[in-house]
């Protein structure tokens, strides 16, 4: 059964790339993942809460491309250079929905605000409804919570409305 035929996505999907008019999202290279754990390592206290375990970190980062039980790291490639990285994950002590997942981006300070982000954030979500069974997300601003005209569930809608906002 294919993912967008209900199973649980979260089981595992390989080789994961991604690409947008400006953007690829794909697995990270080697040589990026020590550049990775640098920027976590260097990054503002206000935007890195708990600093994961080094040997941990990295043997995820060497998992990229591969969606498995919820998570799924990926470099935003722009011209062939990685200039930061988009994941889905599970939070610590909490089990996710089956078709939910949670959002998080990193940009190299270089990249922001040329709208970057938010073309990362729109390819991701949409291959997450188109081969990941998506139902919605968190982690990003969510707007609240109310029916649809064409039936969409609330969930779903939330997280379209997500998609429509950060498209350039």
């Amino acid at each position: 059964m294919k993912p967008q035929d209900g199973q649980d996505a979260k089981a595992g999907i390989r080789d994961v790339r991604i690409r947008g008019s400006r953007l690829l999202l794909r697995a990270l290279q080697p040589s990026e993942i020590e550049e990775e754990w640098r920027a976590m390592v260097t990054a503002d206290p206000m935007v890195i809460a708990e600093l994961p375990e080094e040997a941990g970190f990295k043997a995820r980062l060497q998992r990229s491309g591969h969606l498995e039980d919820g998570w799924l790291d990926l470099a935003i490639d722009l011209d062939g250079v990685s200039i930061g990285r988009i994941r889905t994950f599970v939070p610590p002590g909490r089990a996710l929905p089956p078709g939910t997942f949670e959002l998080g981006i990193e940009l190299r300070e270089k990249a922001r605000n040329q709208g970057y982000g938010r073309e990362a954030l729109a390819l991701l979500t949409d291959w997450l409804f188109e081969h990941a069974a998506a139902l919605g997300s968190r982690g990003v601003n969510r707007s609240r919570q109310c029916g649809d005209a064409n039936g969409l569930p609330a969930s779903r809608l939330d997280a379209r409305r997500i998609a429509d906002r950060v498209r350039p």
